[in-house]
């Protein structure tokens, strides 16, 4: 089974990542770790004149990028399940589904941070865009919380 993990820094990619060391197999299951950094300017290009010249692009966002990936790839490594990872820039939904497609995945397993009201507003949903639009089937893993 191909499982595309698309992961960002917050707890729900946490349990996402749980989710998949849970239900995957070593042997039959491989693993893609996908971060996608979105830049407010994505939505508005127009936006980037306005961006501040302190380094703050591409550049200065890889390597928390590769960090994070490479943190989620070791925790699903030392669970035996073979691993690749990758990094993109854009909307996070678009690119999800770009890459389940280009690599074919069977399972999209993707944390939902359960935000409602103004910040699902503003920025969407991502989770319910890669579910609406996929074409494998989509796990949406919520954080466990303490009540």
């Amino acid at each position: 089974m191909k499982i595309l993990l698309a992961i960002d820094s917050s707890d729900s990619s946490e349990a996402a990542a749980d989710a998949v060391i849970a239900q995957a197999h070593p042997g039959d299951s491989e693993v893609h770790v996908l971060h996608v950094v979105d830049f407010p300017t994505n939505m508005i290009p127009e936006a980037a004149i306005y961006s501040p010249p302190n380094g703050r692009g591409r550049a200065a966002e890889r390597k928390p990028a590769e960090a994070l990936v490479d943190k989620c790839a070791t925790k699903l490594r030392s669970h035996n399940l073979r691993v690749t990872t990758s990094i993109s820039w854009g909307d996070p939904r678009s690119q999800i589904i770009k890459k389940s497609v280009e690599w074919e995945a069977d399972l999209i397993v993707i944390g939902s941070r359960g935000w409602t009201g103004i910040g699902r507003f503003l920025t969407g949903s991502v989770p319910q865009g890669v579910a609406r639009h996929a074409r494998c089937s989509v796990q949406i893993v919520r954080a466990h919380t303490a009540a």
